[in-house]
């Protein structure tokens, strides 16, 4: 599948430190969340509501809602290349 068949939007979140929000396509976003959480090597938290994931040395937050979060990257091209990674795109 293409990228875009599973993200809508990847934009900076606000605050000190560098992240981005990715929010996913609601038809796809079950799909999409089991393949981030597969890809990645360490589940830190996981609740009914939201996953806290450590992939390849960045913590990503994926919420049921279809909102990921992933702090330690510097820009959003760094961002959409992880998320193309852990979705297998």
């Amino acid at each position: 599948m293409k990228f875009e068949e599973y993200v809508v939007v990847v934009e900076r979140a606000c605050g000190g430190e560098p992240s981005y929000i990715a929010v996913l396509r609601w038809d796809r976003r079950e799909e999409a969340i089991k393949k981030i959480a597969e890809s990645c090597e360490e589940k830190m938290l996981s609740t009914s509501l939201m996953s806290k994931l450590r992939c390849r040395g960045r913590e990503v937050s994926v919420y049921k809602t279809g909102k990921v979060l992933i702090k330690g990257v510097d820009s959003e091209e760094e961002a959409k290349a992880l998320l193309r990674e852990l979705l297998g795109c």
